[in-house]
């Protein structure tokens, strides 16, 4: 595991994620996270706000869902959702 992978790791469980979860979410939000911090220099907004809402969205209508893969799905997308809508303080994205 590089660096950048462990920290992620470490961003995603601050922010109310459990990485451990192995889905196809929790996997491709810390491959997000990871490309983002080789790719931003730090304190740089990664994701504008507005994702972060369709990701509350998503959860829950994956909630309300008759089917229990959907609820089961639904955590991730909330775990999914608390990463997003984590930013730095005082730094102000261009939506």
């Amino acid at each position: 595991m590089t660096d950048d992978q462990q920290r992620a790791r470490e961003l995603f469980r601050k922010h109310g994620g459990n990485p451990d979860h192995e889905n196809t979410v929790v996997r491709a939000a810390l491959a997000a996270i990871t490309a983002a911090l080789r790719a931003a220099p730090e304190g740089f907004v990664m994701v504008p706000g507005h994702y972060a809402e369709n990701a509350w969205y998503a959860a829950r209508v994956l909630e309300a869902s008759n089917c229990a893969i959907d609820r089961h799905n639904a955590l991730a997308m909330i775990e999914l959702a608390r990463v997003l809508a984590a930013r730095p303080q005082g730094v102000k994205d261009d939506n």
